[in-house]
C-alpha cells in the first residue's frame, strides 16, 4: 500500500523502527491522547525529542479526517518537515 502521506511512507519504509531511548537521537511521548468527534480525530500530545544532548518538545494537537479507509491530514505539528 502506498500512501500520499510522506511521514507515513517514511515509517513504513523503516519498518516502523523507532530508536531506543539510549540512542544519541530519539523521541519519546510524554503525553498522548486521541479524541474523536464524528469523522475528525484530534491527537493531543507532548513529544520529547533528544539529539546529542539537546532536548526539545513538539506539541499537538494534530487533526485528521477519516473517510472510509483513507485518512486526510488537516493539521500536523509532528513530522511536518517530512515532505
Amino acid at each position: 500500500m502506498v500512501s500520499k502521506d510522506a511521514a507515513a511512507n517514511q515509517l513504513i519504509e523503516q519498518d516502523f523502527y523507532q530508536t531506543p531511548n539510549s540512542s544519541s537521537n530519539f523521541s519519546d511521548f510524554q503525553a498522548l491522547n486521541f479524541e474523536q468527534k464524528g469523522d475528525t480525530v484530534t491527537v493531543n500530545y507532548s513529544l520529547m525529542t533528544y539529539s546529542h544532548g539537546e532536548t526539545g518538545y513538539i506539541k499537538g494537537p494534530d487533526q485528521f479526517i477519516i473517510k472510509g479507509n483513507t485518512i486526510e491530514t488537516l493539521h500536523r505539528n509532528i513530522w511536518k518537515d517530512v515532505k
